[in-house]
């Protein structure tokens, strides 16, 4: 039998998470997102924050960009509390690419050179990178 705290690890979670996605099930997916949730302790802000990602992923997945973008700033505001800079640079690229399908491209622009600054400053210079390329893409977009 499977210990609960076995189950309801990050890696754990992921895997059951892919697993889901990769059958089609999100509603399934987002369903053990969200158990995951309860079961984790709010004092292990780094995983909720992660598994906030996650849900967000989920819901960008299935076009819910509204719920996405909510997942991902709750996701933000977890990883500022515990000063975890990469996860923040994250997650303002992941509200920028759900702002960018929702054709809110000034809202995805901001967020985009919010994540091309932290990934900077983080010397993630690659992700940097991708940032900036997305930034000149939504810039020709707007100019047409």
């Amino acid at each position: 039998m499977t210990n609960l705290n076995e189950k309801f690890t990050l890696d754990a979670i992921n895997i059951q998470t892919r697993t889901r996605m990769e059958k089609g099930d999100h509603q399934g997916a987002l369903g053990f997102l969200d158990q995951a949730l309860t079961r984790i302790s709010e004092a292990d802000g780094v995983s909720q924050a992660f598994i906030l990602s996650n849900r967000g992923f989920v819901l960008a997945r299935v076009k819910n960009y509204p719920a996405a973008i909510d997942s991902y700033r709750r996701s933000a505001a977890l990883f500022k509390a515990q000063g975890h800079q990469a996860g923040i640079a994250d997650q303002h690229s992941n509200i920028a690419y759900a702002h960018a399908q929702k054709q809110e491209f000034e809202s995805a622009l901001e967020h985009f050179h919010q994540a091309r600054d932290r990934y900077a400053k983080l010397g993630e210079e690659s992700k940097a990178g991708l940032c900036q390329e997305n930034i000149a893409a939504l810039e020709s977009l707007e100019g047409d």
